[in-house]
């Protein structure tokens, strides 16, 4: 386990903290990857999980988005080891 300062940005921990606090970075970033404009931020969520039914795995996305538009993000930190 790493200490707190050894983290960086691709760090699952500090990469959510980041985008999920500075929603302005969050809203910048997303756009530069879709190269497109994104609407206000509506709601919000890090480690966002949904179980489809209680016999399956469910999926976790490590930034999720709504805006104003009804669109739904989600931004993931792939990382090769």
């Amino acid at each position: 386990m790493k200490n707190y300062e050894e983290l960086c940005f691709a760090d699952d921990f500090m990469f959510c903290k980041i985008l999920q606090e500075n929603e302005d970075l969050c809203k910048e970033l997303t756009e530069l990857i879709l190269n497109r404009k994104v609407g206000s931020f509506v709601k919000s969520e890090k480690q966002k999980t949904i179980q489809i039914s209680p016999n399956n795995h469910g999926v976790r996305f490590d930034v999720y988005f709504e805006d104003d538009k009804n669109n739904v993000y989600d931004i993931e930190m792939q990382k090769a080891v």
